[in-house]
């Protein structure tokens, strides 16, 4: 579903670029994601996650209202270990990797009133929740042309739900970066001062049940090779903190 929603995500945003018209009405935020669990789901994880999320939006002219997209990814739990190779080359060690990953897509609208060198503006979405539990093994070198080590890896746990919120933010112009506009009907280029800003928000994500692993709950018997796997569900509801910046095309 992920591949989906960037085909999507790649089309709408190229489809932006391609008209001289939308000029100054396209803006992406980027930055950094903390996210702090609520309700059910901070008993089962009570920790701080941290992440990438990323803002993609359309404002028509004159119009208050964005529309576009949010997608984060955050990692709220991860273990790692050594381990022999086998019982018969104990002196070669691999590393063991699992990673917990809540990946957040979701359709955004935004109300922005004013544009200008401070703007607040307050966030409605819906969309989905995604879960994740993968686990890698890497050698300490690399192997053939594999230049991040990886051997191989596997997804032990994958579930999604459907989540829905709002948030607020406000936006702060840093600097104008310049730059050039091209008219694709007449081909003239015409000099732009593009906005940068830097962009704070928290948005709350309201979720159905899903199903999803903790790092306590893969439990892995290296001398019997089993594999014990207590999984969870309950609500996985997060209040999550971006912090970065945000341009204007």
């Amino acid at each position: 579903m992920l591949k989906y929603f960037a085909t999507f995500l790649f089309i709408f945003s190229s489809s932006l670029f391609a008209q001289e018209s939308f000029n100054r009405n396209f803006y992406l935020d980027g930055g950094i994601e903390i996210g702090n669990p609520s309700g059910e789901f901070r008993k089962n994880v009570p920790n701080l996650s941290g992440g990438l999320g990323f803002d993609i939006l359309f404002h028509p002219t004159e119009n208050i209202l964005g529309y576009g997209a949010h997608i984060g990814f955050l990692q709220y739990g991860s273990v790692s270990d050594s381990r022999p190779w086998s019982n018969s080359i104990p002196d070669v060690t691999l590393d063991v990797e699992r990673s917990n990953t809540m990946a957040h897509v979701q359709f955004l609208t935004r109300v922005m009133p004013f544009k200008k060198s401070f703007s607040p503006y307050l966030d409605l979405f819906a969309g989905f929740t995604s879960m994740t539990t993968t686990t890698e093994v890497r050698s300490e070198m690399h192997v053939g042309n594999n230049n991040d080590n990886k051997i191989a890896s596997t997804e032990n746990s994958s579930d999604w739900a459907f989540s829905y919120g709002g948030g607020v933010g406000f936006k702060f112009l840093l600097m104008n970066l310049e730059g050039e506009s091209i008219d694709y009907m007449t081909g003239n280029i015409t000099p732009t001062s593009n906005p940068l800003y830097f962009d704070f928000n928290y948005k709350y994500y309201l979720s159905r049940e899903a199903k999803y692993l903790r790092p306590e709950d893969v439990v892995v018997d290296t001398q019997t090779g089993k594999v014990t796997m207590d999984f969870q569900k309950s609500r996985t509801d997060m209040l999550v903190f971006q912090i970065g910046v945000s341009m204007n095309f």
